[in-house]
């Protein structure tokens, strides 16, 4: 194969930046434009798929996503899973849409998933060339085949595609930089060239887990999984100290986790977000107020503030 010849590109004018007010941003979901990645990274378990419908609902619906975080406008988006099977996708659909009422919010655009647990698509594989060297190379046959299907079939023109999880759609070392930052440089070449955000789901690694890390360093593998993208988000679930501060007793702790803003280009951070899981594992805002800290001063009584 002819390898592709690189041509620089078309070049900035600084006068014209200096002079002209620069447009809106187009934010699909704010701090994720159209043809950037994301990452959204937790352990096993803690609700990585159920927070990522709450996504794509609210991108469908263009409503800010529980009522704090700001969406674009509409549209649709694509949703690709390699864990589930379309029985588990039916229970969660239903449920949050029968918590969110989501019939009366539902616009015009469409949100699809595809099973792919029995055969995901590998967009990015890797050939032994001898015994020092690998070629790494996109599955064009893949590229291909979901591009004809959402954008010729079914004439979709979606603002956000979603990939859960992120192992399931390559054959590569997450461990090795290299190929890691080949992959997220592939995925935001196919997010520019559908005029969409992507978004993927990764695990969180196990010393991070052991250590209650929840960085831009927690997500499992290299470095570059997460340097390459320009928006991450770590869920976790309650801490014997988040449990304390909000005075939620210890054995209810498991409802609730937390959605940290962990990095974001080109806007300003996005408060966190306490969530409750609700009937069928739906998340919703959490009803919760941190307790007042007691704060002891010299010259006044104790528990004065």
């Amino acid at each position: 194969m002819e390898k592709e010849k690189w041509t620089l590109p078309p070049h900035d004018d600084w006068d014209y930046f200096a002079k002209t007010s620069p447009p809106p941003i187009d934010w699909v979901i704010k701090g994720l434009k159209p043809g950037n990645v994301g990452i959204i990274s937790a352990p096993g378990g803690t609700g990585k798929s159920m927070f990522c419908l709450s996504i794509a609902q609210a991108v469908n619906s263009g409503k800010e996503l529980f009522g704090v975080w700001p969406v674009g406008g509409p549209g649709d988006v694509v949703y690709l899973y390699g864990d589930d099977d379309p029985q588990d996708m039916h229970n969660r659909v239903y449920h949050l849409h029968q918590l969110s009422n989501c019939s009366s919010t539902l616009s015009h655009h469409h949100t699809y998933s595809f099973c792919v647990k029995d055969n995901p698509p590998r967009f990015m594989v890797s050939h032994k060339l001898d015994s020092d060297s690998f070629l790494l190379s996109p599955n064009s046959d893949a590229v291909q085949s979901i591009k004809n299907r959402i954008l010729l079939e079914l004439n979709l023109h979606p603002r956000l595609l979603i990939f859960d999880p992120l192992n399931k759609f390559h054959a590569l070392e997450e461990n090795s930089n290299n190929e890691m930052e080949q992959l997220l440089t592939f995925f935001g070449r196919f997010a520019s060239e559908l005029g969409a955000a992507i978004i993927l789901l990764h695990h969180t690694g196990k010393s991070a887990v052991l250590n209650g890390q929840h960085s831009q360093q927690s997500a499992r593998g290299a470095s570059a999984i997460i340097d390459q993208a320009r928006w991450h988000i770590t869920l976790r679930k309650f801490s014997d100290d988040d449990a304390a501060r909000y005075n939620v007793p210890s054995n209810d702790a498991w409802k609730y986790l937390v959605a940290h803003n962990a990095k974001i280009n080109g806007a300003e951070p996005l408060p966190d977000l306490v969530l409750e899981r609700g009937p069928g594992g739906v998340l919703v805002r959490a009803n919760l107020t941190p307790a007042l800290k007691v704060v002891h001063r010299k010259g006044t009584k104790r528990g004065e503030i």
